[in-house]
């Protein structure tokens, strides 16, 4: 791994990480790369959307893995059957923003936006929000984004917090 501005830099390694969340690609491949960080914080919103876990153990068919709902879902486009019902206040062009991305992330590594990309269309989903509230509701979406603006700024501390444990996977 290396700086985020190179696009080149990978690791070979044995597959590790909890399942859900790896790489698709790192996992059969044992390429590590910066799009393998991009899925897994991919797969994170999408949580963070549909409000469960990556791996629902209990679940022995489709609904065990998340990226597999959401792949379904997607493809039929009825990605609102699988979304946390009480997003219901979300305006549509902010839910079509963050779902793009998000989806993005999930796509081949060669297809993955760059994680600049990533939280520069998270803001823009969070800008939507806010230009279509009306006056009534301002305050309470300017909490929510007070909210969301932490919880972005925490994702991007998990995403380096990733990065800092694939660099040292790679001293080790």
């Amino acid at each position: 791994m290396g700086p985020a501005n190179k696009q080149s830099t990978f690791l070979i390694s044995n597959p590790c990480g909890t399942f859900g969340y790896i790489d698709p690609d790192y996992l059969n491949a044992g390429y590590l790369t910066q799009k393998s960080d991009v899925y897994s914080f991919g797969v994170v919103l999408f949580e963070v959307l549909c409000g469960r876990l990556t791996r629902v153990p209990k679940y022995k068919d489709k609904r065990e893995f998340l990226v597999t709902l959401v792949k379904i879902h997607w493809g039929r486009n009825t990605l609102d059957k699988i979304i946390f019902s009480h997003l219901s206040q979300i305006n549509r062009g902010s839910l079509l923003t963050f779902t793009s991305i998000a989806y993005q992330c999930l796509m081949s590594p060669n297809e993955r936006p760059r994680m600049t990309k990533v939280v520069e269309q998270l803001h823009k989903a969070l800008d939507n929000q806010l230009v279509s509230s009306s006056s009534r509701i301002r305050v309470y979406v300017l909490l929510f984004y007070i909210d969301v603006k932490a919880f972005i700024n925490q994702l991007f501390i998990y995403y380096n917090y990733f990065s800092q444990i694939i660099n040292y996977i790679q001293i080790y």
